[in-house]
């Protein structure tokens, strides 16, 4: 099994309602502040009389996690996606070990969290995004 490193993961989100080109963001994560979670909820189906709990799967979620270096360029971007009403989703691809091997996920998403933290030291940006979709898996040759 090859394994792949952090340093090479690779972030693109997109501005344009369901499509459109999407900019690369990599350049501005900080550290390994990027993660992409996939959940397969269950709903218990358990009737009474029964000795052991029953489920079926639900519906697919997902969402991730970014953490910027702060940036006036990335600021002004990541102001447009928060102040824009009309944003309803954007496109985002994810590449955890980097656009060239291994895998990509792209999907449908929009922000759900942004904020600035400045302690003394260096400046950050936290992001928070729910996938709105399928997360589509594309293997990477």
């Amino acid at each position: 099994m090859a394994a792949g490193h952090g340093k090479n993961q690779v972030l693109k989100i997109s501005v344009v309602v369901g499509g459109g080109a999407v900019t690369d963001v990599s350049s501005y994560v900080g550290g390994s502040a990027l993660g992409l979670n996939r959940e397969q909820p269950v709903l218990e189906t358990t009737t009474l009389g029964s000795d052991a709990k029953t489920f079926i799967k639900d519906l697919r979620n997902g969402n991730f996690s970014a953490e910027f270096e702060f940036d006036n360029t990335l600021v002004d971007y990541l102001e447009v996606i928060y102040s824009d009403d009309t944003v309803e989703t954007l496109n985002a691809e994810y590449y955890p070990t980097g656009e060239t091997t291994g895998n990509k996920y792209a999907t449908d998403c929009m922000m759900t969290n942004y904020s600035i933290t400045g302690p003394i030291g260096l400046m950050s940006i936290a992001t928070d995004w729910q996938c709105s979709g399928e997360i589509v898996k594309t293997d990477i040759t």
